[in-house]
């Protein structure tokens, strides 16, 4: 676990009551720790569920091609894909190598938002786990009737896109993405995170569909491994590393239109830096036995594979190296 900025723990210890106010006051929130306590929306590394949902569903065929002319239409709205110009043709392997939104909106309208979030739960999202550290939160994957408890609100269609490539009112942790990781590398159990390796390893959840979760890893590994991959870059600069599999993600902070980012008031330096996206990276190696998982979120960072990816691969080559 880590979690920046840091602080000395000693001043503390020798009740430096100026260093501590310091602290407390800093914007940059150096004593929260963002490992297990930070709730972000989880971008694309999400896409594997919204995927899992379908194919339990019977509502795609992972051979089955959507065409991606850079956004999809539902009523009067347009959703759009990250890559404007559109991915062409796209499969379920090709949808989660390339990131590709649209297929995801596709398959959102042929999807129940509660679906998703029972899956979410069987996977280790939604759950507070007791690591023995306080403040760790649980999240939240949404669904119709916690929308209506929270904000006597009924759900909205358009709020099932956005929730399948990961945005919305999704919230995760990069403890909570390692689990679910190590949930869809295990075939749908996992083993309940715990601090203390001394502590015997239980394991929950339920198990998948083996040939889906087959699918699933298939196009994870894509991810990095094969070329026009979201995070193929890091297999060409560190052919050293250990070989891994993984998913990149850029997680909104606000939504701005198109024409808002040229207005001026959203052009000063310091208003870019705070609406700028999340940077996100789930990865696990080595990615053909999978043994260690990293999770990665910079907030602020923007692209997942420019800035999480590199951070977890090496990580993860250094575990694997050091026989951590």
């Amino acid at each position: 676990m880590n979690s920046n900025p840091t602080f000395d723990a000693q001043i503390f210890e020798d009740r430096e009551n100026n260093k501590i106010k310091e602290l407390l006051n800093n914007d940059q929130k150096p004593l929260f720790n963002r490992a297990f306590s930070g709730f972000y929306p989880p971008g694309s590394v999400f896409k594997p569920i919204s995927a899992l949902v379908g194919l339990q569903r019977n509502l795609i065929n992972p051979q089955k091609e959507v065409f991606c002319k850079g956004h999809s239409s539902l009523g009067d709205r347009n959703y759009y894909c990250w890559k404007k110009e559109g991915h062409g043709k796209v499969n379920l392997k090709k949808a989660i190598k390339e990131s590709c939104d649209v297929y995801f909106y596709e398959l959102a309208k042929k999807t129940n938002i509660d679906d998703i979030a029972s899956l979410s739960s069987n996977l280790g999202l939604n759950k507070e786990y007791d690591i023995g550290l306080s403040n760790i939160g649980k999240g939240l994957v949404p669904s119709k009737k916690w929308k209506k408890a929270f904000l006597e609100e009924n759900w909205y269609q358009g709020e099932t896109l956005i929730t399948c490539i990961g945005q919305g009112y999704n919230q995760t942790s990069p403890l909570q993405l390692a689990t679910l990781y190590s949930a869809l590398l295990n075939g749908g159990k996992y083993p309940i995170p715990k601090l203390n390796k001394n502590t015997p390893t239980r394991f929950t959840g339920k198990l998948l569909n083996v040939e889906h979760n087959k699918i699933i890893i298939n196009s994870l590994n894509a991810v990095v491994q094969e070329p026009r991959g979201t995070a193929y870059k890091l297999s060409i600069s560190n052919p050293d590393f250990v070989k891994i599999g993984g998913k990149t993600g850029t997680s909104q902070v606000i939504r701005i239109k198109e024409s808002e980012r040229e207005d001026d008031k959203y052009k000063s330096k310091e208003i870019e830096e705070k609406f700028k996206d999340h940077s996100v990276f789930v990865g696990y190696a080595p990615y053909d036995k999978p043994k260690y998982i990293a999770s990665v979120i910079i907030e602020n960072g923007g692209s997942g594979s420019a800035v999480a990816a590199p951070i977890a691969h090496n990580v993860l080559d250094f575990a694997f190296k050091n026989n951590v």
